[in-house]
C-alpha cells in the first residue's frame, strides 16, 4: 500500500482532486459561479467553517455528477462511466476549502 504522500498529486489528495480545482479556478465562469455558491453556503451555514466546507463540498459533488446525467451523455457510454468513476475519487472537501480560501 502506498503512503498518503505517494498518492498525492501536486500538493492535492490525488490527480482527480487537483484537476477539478484547476478547472474551477481557471475558467472564469466556473470560478465566479462557485464563488457565488460559496457565499450562499456561508450565509446558510453561518460561522461554522466545517459546516460551510461540507455544504459546499456536497454542492460541488452533486453538480459535477449531474453533468454526466445530461441527455447527450448516454452517447458516450464508456467515457461517461469512466469519468463518473473518477469523480468518486475527488476529495470534494479539499476543493471546497480551496474555494472558500479565495
Amino acid at each position: 500500500m502506498a503512503s498518503a504522500e505517494q498518492q498525492g498529486y501536486n500538493g492535492w489528495t490525488n490527480f482527480e482532486t487537483w484537476a477539478v480545482n484547476i478547472w474551477i479556478s481557471s475558467e472564469e465562469g466556473d470560478y465566479l459561479h462557485w464563488q457565488e455558491v460559496a457565499e450562499g453556503c456561508r450565509d446558510e451555514a453561518g460561522s461554522d467553517n466545517a459546516e460551510v466546507v461540507e455544504l459546499l463540498a456536497d454542492k460541488l459533488r452533486d453538480e459535477h455528477f449531474a453533468l454526466g446525467d445530461e441527455p447527450y451523455s448516454a452517447e458516450y457510454g464508456l467515457f461517461c462511466d469512466i469519468t463518473k468513476g473518477d469523480l468518486w475519487n475527488v476529495n470534494w472537501q479539499e476543493v471546497a476549502a480551496a474555494i472558500l480560501e479565495e
